[in-house]
């Protein structure tokens, strides 16, 4: 790896109060002096020093440095980090000065790559700090934040442990098993191959893309046309943007709407129902889209009328939704439980996934439980454990998952042939890798850094 000394602005150019310079690398110290001649003969790390930085007898500014030797600072190299006042001019004199004497520009993530080379972070947690950068809102900050500090990291340590384990020991019985000494039986194999596919699926099932952390928490209104969708959407975020009428199929494209400081999109849909008018149908087809990407589903149905019977358009809403029956004021006489039990009775395959504090009874018209299912749907993004939210760390997760399963699959019908087992799982384990950057294509790094800014 290179260590000639670089230099950036670290942050964001333009005016302002204050801008920081970072200089890192081989000869940093001597580069300091050049252009500090305030600083000590002795540099103690992380001690701050206070002076004029000087173009020969020319004086730029006065600036605060902070000395950082080498294992001590971001990059793990020795560091200088000069503050400045804001401004363009004043910055720049400091970078060419810097440049003169020579340090040389940075290139893009030149310091996380130099971080992450050192062993300050690993690469998950270098993806993460440019994620974190990058964040538009507090969930979106909050799972870059918790890859940062290495949450992901740990749950990947565990499963390289118990991956290099199982390994481990079955390669070490195919040594043995030669002499008759194998000591790893099949049974035992297939349990630790399954306990980790199964740890690999929870990880797995935490996984949220980051472009969809950044535009929000997506909850789809879906259901039969006229059930008062659009009305309870309008409650929701508090808006009049869904037109509502008497008339079924009044919606026809995807509405949307905010609330819980944008952290939650809304949107209200086309109503499922046998259409031949062309403006509708395209409008049930932007819906089916929708049903397939939204993060979360209501399925809205009416508690005054007759359940809809054909439900085939929602059989995958209890896999990430709940259930709200709205129009309670036309109908005071039932309860929430009688109408679940009701509903359940009617369609016990379908509302026997359900579970009844999934479901919600309310009026859109007088606002009774909308603000509970509100307040539910905030709680719910809030809460939501995402742990994973790189695609090419999903990929690679699928990657081990496949390895686990192709394994599973040669124990069951080749009766166990274990170098086979091995080669399989050996895949799995680079996948692995892959993801922590214990060992990665050079242009994969290439490209994961390029898109961090300059100074970072």
């Amino acid at each position: 790896m290179n260590k000639d000394p670089i230099c950036a602005l670290c942050t964001p150019p333009g005016k302002g109060a204050l801008a920081v310079i970072r200089l890192s690398g081989r000869g940093t110290r001597q580069i300091a002096r050049a252009v500090a001649p305030f600083l000590p003969k002795k540099l103690i790390t992380q001690k701050v020093y206070i002076g004029e930085i000087k173009d020969e007898d020319q004086v730029i500014d006065q600036v605060v440095l902070t000395y950082f030797a080498e294992g001590h600072s971001f990059t793990g190299e020795e560091t200088v980090e000069i503050s400045c006042h804001g401004g363009d001019l004043i910055y720049s004199e400091i970078l060419k000065l810097l440049i003169s004497v020579g340090a040389r520009p940075a290139e893009r993530g030149e310091f996380s790559f130099r971080a992450f080379m050192n062993g300050k972070m690993d690469l998950v947690q270098a993806e993460g700090l440019h994620q974190l950068i990058e964040s538009q809102n507090k969930q979106a900050k909050q799972t870059a934040l918790y890859q940062l500090q290495g949450r992901f990291s740990g749950e990947l340590d565990i499963l390289e442990t118990k991956w290099l384990d199982i390994l481990s020991r079955l390669e070490a019985d195919i040594d043995f098993s030669l002499e008759g000494l194998g000591t790893f039986s099949s049974s035992e194999v297939k349990k630790s191959l399954i306990e980790l596919e199964s740890q690999i699926q929870n990880v797995l099932s935490r996984y949220r893309p980051f472009e969809s952390l950044q535009k929000g928490f997506t909850v789809g209104l879906f259901g039969p046309s006229n059930v008062g969708k659009s009305t309870l959407f309008n409650r929701l975020i508090d808006e009049d943007k869904s037109i509502v009428t008497d008339s079924a199929g009044t919606t026809r494209d995807v509405v949307e709407g905010f609330f819980s400081e944008k952290r939650l999109v809304l949107k209200d849909t086309a109503g499922f129902r046998e259409s031949e008018e062309k403006a509708e149908k395209i409008g049930q087809k932007k819906t089916k889209e929708l049903f397939s990407q939204a993060d979360f589903r209501l399925l809205i149905l009416d508690g005054s009328a007759p359940l809809p019977s054909d439900f085939k358009l929602y059989g995958e809403s209890f896999q990430k939704g709940w259930v709200v029956w709205t129009k309670k004021d036309l109908c005071q006489g039932l309860t929430r439980k009688e109408l679940f039990s009701f509903a359940q009775a009617r369609f016990p395959v379908f509302f026997g996934k359900a579970s009844f504090n999934d479901t919600f009874f309310l009026s859109s018209l007088t606002g009774e439980g909308v603000e509970e299912l509100r307040n539910k749907l905030v709680s719910l993004n809030e809460n939501s454990d995402v742990l994973v939210s790189n695609l090419r760390h999903f990929k690679n997760l699928q990657v081990m998952q496949e390895s686990l399963s192709k394994a599973l699959a040669l124990l069951k019908d080749s009766g166990g042939e274990r170098d086979i087992i091995s080669l399989e799982l050996r895949e799995g384990l680079l996948a692995l890798y892959e993801i922590t950057g214990k060992q990665l294509d050079d242009r994969i790094l290439d490209n994961i850094f390029q898109q961090f800014c300059i100074g970072k």
